[in-house]
């Protein structure tokens, strides 16, 4: 999972050094796309599977166990990994929304610029 991190990393770099992203708004872009691709494909396409497959044998043993401590273990397990599993897919969909966004306002920027200007 810390693998979108690295991305992120550069991005946050860039957002604490406006003068790069001025300088740099090309490389600023890139990092922005490699970030999001990285974020949705590891936390969404190869961790939601996994996890919800995990909270399915987590659920499982959650109403099967017999005793009150495992019970509360699995309790405390279960809601905690919904809850962390909600973050990935909150932060995913804002992510998504940006990304679509940057690339909206990326293409107005470049049909703007191959116009004719009228004299």
């Amino acid at each position: 999972l810390e693998l979108s991190s690295l991305p992120l990393a550069f991005m946050n770099a860039f957002k604490d050094n406006p003068s790069w992203i001025e300088k740099y708004p090309v490389a600023y872009s890139y990092t922005r796309y490699i970030f999001a691709i990285t974020f949705l494909w590891i936390r969404w396409v190869l961790y939601l599977p996994r996890k919800i497959f995990f909270l399915y044998w987590m659920f499982l043993s959650l109403v099967t166990a017999r005793a009150l401590v495992y019970w509360a273990y699995y309790g405390i397990v279960f809601t905690s990994s919904v809850f962390l599993m909600l973050l990935q897919v909150n932060w995913g969909i804002l992510i998504l929304k940006g990304f679509l966004k940057h690339i909206k306002t990326t293409k107005k920027e470049q049909s703007s610029n191959s116009k004719p200007k009228k004299e």
